[in-house]
């Protein structure tokens, strides 16, 4: 009877010391456990501050855009965008800019003249800023051979380069990419998304 009690008694006891590990590891676990998504969401998105950084505008910078300032540009412009881009001083470069007032004639590299001011806006910026570098890409919609489309926005592009290279720009600073029909962001199905597609866009490789 007494060796039973004994077995029992260490039995018991050997399950209390099991619970209390099994308490003491719970407890701990409770403390390491990871903050929820949300709350890392709600970090990561604070300002983006985690990953773009505001730079204070060196004296050259405030410099450049003071001069260009002195000529303003067209309201929602391509270089309306750059100016106030590196006037904010938060530099994500890779960053996509469009030519919203540059048209050429219907599949064809001629610019209509009155909308050029854009290119020469442009040269204006990049004689300001000397190491800036960017990427020029141009797109039509589906209407027509994609072959000739393609060599349309490859003609549209070296046009714009060799307007920035007549400013003084060195050919290494532009490069030029036509890709016709390819990419699509409108529904080409449409007269809006034909007009949307038919786009130029800039890339902002190097600001300083």
């Amino acid at each position: 009877m007494k060796k039973s009690t004994s077995t029992v008694i260490i039995s018991f006891g050997i399950i209390q010391c099991l619970a209390v590990i099994g308490l003491m590891t719970f407890m701990q676990c409770k403390k390491t456990e990871p903050k929820p998504l949300k709350d890392i969401g709600k970090a990561l998105n604070a300002n983006d501050s985690i990953y773009l950084q505001k730079t204070a505008l060196t004296p050259e910078t405030k410099a450049a855009l003071d001069l260009l300032a002195k000529q303003p540009m067209a309201e929602g412009s391509l270089g309306e965008q750059l100016v106030t881009f590196i006037g904010a001083g938060i530099y994500d470069f890779g960053e996509m800019f469009k030519f919203m007032d540059l048209k050429f004639h219907e599949r064809d590299a001629v610019v209509i003249e009155k909308t050029r001011h854009e290119i020469d806006d442009l040269g204006r910026i990049m004689l300001a800023f000397p190491q800036m570098k960017i990427r020029i890409e141009a797109y039509t919609d589906n209407t027509g051979s994609p072959k000739k489309n393609e060599q349309v926005t490859i003609d549209r592009v070296n046009f714009i380069k060799s307007q920035l290279m007549s400013f003084g720009i060195t050919e290494d600073r532009v490069e030029a990419r036509g890709f016709g029909p390819k990419y699509p962001v409108g529904d080409n199905k449409t007269p809006v998304g034909q007009m949307i597609n038919n786009r130029i866009e800039l890339v902002l490789v190097k600001l300083f």
